[in-house]
């Protein structure tokens, strides 16, 4: 039986990677890889925390693995696929020569990700659970994920593998790291709904 955890449980202080007095702030923190096969077991990664905001490793690490999930083999193949849906949505040759090959390939790379908040950073601890969701219409649902998401009000079709992970963010306080989120937080051992 899949147990998953109560909406409490997802932003409680008593979480793993929390402390009585707030967060710890791990350094490398831990995130979940929730595969939308729901015979294979959630994965528990870790990461670099030192990269803040502007250099998330979560956001990082979901937009390589859903860029290699649905992109060709060879460099020149996802080049193709990628002039190929630009001119689709009108870019011409001329422009996308004036843009180049290697940022087309990285703005393909930063499109590849959804990121949907679960929970929003409240007093007193001010800490946000988010979703990484592959953008692939095609790609199989995950119920797991999607179960999770509508027990946090958010009625989404998630499809693909997913990523969760757990941030402190204090804009008045100006603080934003990773924080951990592990298996339990999302699963064996959490609180049941």
């Amino acid at each position: 039986k899949n147990s998953i955890p109560s909406m409490s449980a997802l932003t409680s202080s008593s979480a793993p990677g929390y402390s009585a007095g707030g967060p710890s702030i791990v350094e490398p923190y831990k995130f979940v890889l929730i595969p939308h096969n729901s015979s294979e077991p959630i994965k528990e990664l870790t990461a670099s925390a030192s990269g803040g905001l502007t250099s998330d490793s979560l956001l990082a690490h979901a937009k390589s693995y859903f860029s290699t999930l649905s992109a060709p083999t060879s460099h020149a193949a996802r080049l193709a696929q990628i002039k190929t849906a630009a001119k689709a949505a009108g870019a011409t040759e001329e422009q996308m020569n004036a843009v180049g090959d290697e940022a087309l390939l990285k703005m393909a790379e930063g499109q590849s990700c959804e990121i949907i908040a679960l929970t929003v950073p409240l007093k007193p601890d001010f800490h946000a659970v988010s979703l990484y969701a592959q953008q692939d219409s095609s790609a199989p649902l995950n119920t797991r994920a999607i179960n999770i998401a509508r027990l946090c009000g958010v009625a989404n079709d998630i499809k693909g593998d997913v990523f969760l992970g757990r941030c402190k963010d204090d804009e008045v306080g100006d603080v934003w790291t990773r924080v951990d989120f592990t298996v339990a937080d999302c699963g064996e051992g959490a609180q049941a709904w």
